[in-house]
C-alpha cells in the first residue's frame, strides 16, 4: 500500500483538503521517532478519529510514568489559587488562574537539590512561583506579556525598609484624612464605564487620583488595592471567558458614606503593611514584561529550575477576563493596546488573528490528524483548528527557547489542562511530552491532579474522559 506523508510546512488548509481526499484508502505516517507508530487509515472514517487518537495517546503513555497518586476529586487541588488567599503577600490580589504557593514549595523540595535555586516562570502571571521561591530565599525570574499581572507580581515582591514602612503608614493616614474631592479621568471605554454604578465609579476614580499624586513604591501599593477593589465594586463578575452581570445585588460592594469607602480601602492597605512587616522577600525576584516566545528574552540568563503553567488551549482570553482592570489601571489606553497584547500571547484562544509563526514547531498529531478533522466540522468557531495547531507550535518554540539557558539536570514543571473539541480529546500533557523529547528533554513523569469539566455537549461526545484532566508534566534537561 502506498504511504502518504504530509509535509509539515504545507499550508494547513491544503493539509485538510488532501487528508479528506485520502481518508479511507491510504496509510497515514507520522514521523514521531520512538514514541508513535504508523497508523493505518484503510477504511478509516471520521467517526473513528477519537479512537485512533486515543491509541496514539496510549502508545505514548506506555513509555511514560503517569502518576495518579496526587489525584483529587475536589477542585481544591495542589495547583488551585484558593490557598494563596490565606497566605501573606500572595493574598494581595485574587487570581484564580494562579498556583498554590504550597505547590511551588513542594515542587522545589521534590525536584531540586533545594540549594542555590534560580527558578524561571515563563508565564509568571501574578508571580506566585518566583515570589514563593523568594520567600524561601531563592532567586527567580518571571516573564509575562500581561501588563496587569506583571505589575501585580512586581508589587507583591516589594520590600520596604523601616523608614519606608513609616512613610507608607503616613500615606495611609493622609488618605484617611483626605477630602477626596479630586477625581481621575474615566477610561476611554464606554463598556467598562457601564460595568459600574455612577457612585462606585466615582469612588474608584477618587482613589485613583489620590495614588497618582504619590511616589513609588507607595503608589504601586495603593494601585494594587485599587485594582483588587474593581470587581467587588462592579456590577459584573468574572465568569468563564469574560464577565457576566451579577445576579445577586448583595455581591456588589456599595458604600453609604465616604468613611465606609475609606475604611474598606484602608483595611486592605493595612493588610499589605502587616505582610510587608512580617514576611520578607529574601530572594532576588525579577519580573519582565517580555514574551517567552522571543528568544531574546532569555539572553544572559541561566536557570536550574522551571515551573510554569502555559495558558490552557481552552479559548480563554485574559484580555477579556481582566478587561476592567486593564483599562482602569491604564494598562490599556486604546483598542490597539488589546491588539498588541493578544499578538504577543500564546495562541490559546480564537479572539485574535495571528500571523503564522514557528512553522517548523508543533505537534504532528495535531497538525496531521486532529486539525484536518476539526477543519471540516461545524464548531462554534472556525478558528479553533488553527488555534490548536498554533498553540503547540508556540509551546514548542517556548521549550526550545528555554533549553540553552538551563543547567544540566534542571527540572522543568509545566501545569497544563487538556481539552476536547468535537469529541476529540486534545491531551496537552502527552503532546507536550512528545514535543519536548524531540527538542532533547527527558520526560520524568506526569502527575495527574484532577478531572476537568467541559460543556454538556462535549461531555456527551467524548468517550475517553480520562484524558480530560489537569496535570503536571515534569521534564529534565539531561546532557
Amino acid at each position: 500500500m502506498e504511504k502518504y506523508v504530509i509535509n509539515e510546512k504545507e499550508e494547513m488548509e491544503g493539509v485538510a483538503e488532501q487528508q479528506m481526499r485520502l481518508w479511507g484508502r491510504e496509510s497515514f505516517v507520522i514521523d514521531t521517532d520512538k514514541n508513535l507508530q504508523s497508523i493505518d487509515l484503510q477504511d478509516f472514517v471520521i467517526g473513528n478519529l477519537s479512537d485512533e487518537v486515543v491509541k496514539i495517546y496510549q502508545n505514548i503513555e506506555k513509555k511514560l510514568f503517569v502518576d495518579y497518586s496526587y489525584f483529587q476529586i475536589e477542585q481544591d487541588t495542589p495547583v488551585n489559587f484558593k490557598q494563596s488567599m490565606k497566605l501573606a503577600r500572595h493574598r494581595w490580589f485574587p487570581y484564580k488562574e494562579g498556583f498554590s504557593p504550597l505547590f511551588v514549595k513542594s515542587f522545589i523540595t521534590r525536584f531540586t537539590d533545594n540549594k542555590n535555586i534560580k527558578i524561571l516562570d515563563v508565564f509568571s502571571g501574578v508571580g506566585t512561583t518566583v515570589l514563593q521561591a523568594g520567600l524561601m530565599g531563592f532567586g527567580g525570574v518571571g516573564f509575562d506579556v500581561n501588563p496587569l499581572s506583571n505589575f501585580i507580581a512586581q508589587t507583591k515582591s516589594i520590600n520596604l525598609s523601616e523608614l519606608q514602612q513609616k512613610e507608607f503608614v503616613n500615606l495611609i493616614d493622609k488618605f484617611e484624612k483626605s477630602d477626596l474631592k479630586e477625581i481621575a479621568e474615566k477610561p476611554d471605554n464606554q463598556t467598562i464605564i457601564s460595568y459600574f454604578s455612577e457612585i462606585n465609579m466615582q469612588w474608584l476614580l477618587k482613589l485613583k487620583h489620590f495614588y497618582l499624586q504619590i511616589e513609588k513604591p507607595y503608589q504601586d501599593l495603593f494601585k494594587l488595592v485599587f485594582l483588587r477593589s474593581i470587581e467587588p465594586l462592579s456590577t459584573h463578575r468574572k465568569d468563564g471567558n469574560g464577565v457576566k452581570r451579577k445576579t445577586n445585588i448583595n455581591t456588589i460592594q456599595n458604600f453609604i458614606s465616604e468613611k465606609d469607602f475609606k475604611d474598606y480601602i484602608i483595611s486592605f492597605l493595612k493588610q499589605l503593611l502587616i505582610d510587608i512587616q512580617n514576611v520578607f522577600n529574601k530572594g532576588n525576584s525579577n519580573f519582565y514584561l517580555q514574551s517567552s516566545l522571543d528568544s531574546k528574552s532569555f539572553k544572559n540568563h541561566t536557570f536550574n529550575a522551571v515551573l510554569t503553567s502555559p495558558p490552557y488551549a481552552n479559548c480563554f482570553d485574559y484580555s477579556k477576563v481582566y478587561l476592567s482592570e486593564l483599562w482602569l489601571g491604564d494598562f490599556f489606553v486604546d483598542k490597539s493596546s488589546q491588539i498588541e497584547f493578544r499578538a504577543k500571547s500564546v495562541r490559546s484562544h480564537v479572539h485574535a488573528t495571528w500571523e503564522e509563526r514557528f512553522t517548523d514547531k508543533g505537534s504532528k498529531i495535531v497538525n496531521e490528524l486532529i486539525y484536518p478533522h476539526l477543519k471540516v466540522q461545524n464548531l462554534w468557531s472556525n478558528k479553533i483548528p488553527l488555534m490548536l495547531s498554533g498553540y503547540f507550535k508556540d509551546i514548542g518554540q517556548m521549550l526550545e527557547n528555554i533549553y540553552p539557558c538551563l543547567e544540566n539536570n534542571s527540572p522543568i514543571g509545566l501545569v497544563v489542562g487538556n481539552s476536547v473539541y468535537d469529541g476529540i480529546p486534545v491531551a496537552t500533557d502527552l503532546l507536550i511530552c512528545d514535543i519536548a523529547e524531540k527538542i532533547g528533554y527527558s520526560v520524568e513523569k506526569i502527575e495527574v491532579y484532577r478531572k476537568l469539566s467541559t460543556s454538556s455537549q462535549q461531555t456527551i461526545k467524548v468517550q475517553n474522559k480520562e484524558y480530560l484532566r489537569e496535570s503536571l508534566v515534569v521534564l529534565r534537561k539531561i546532557t
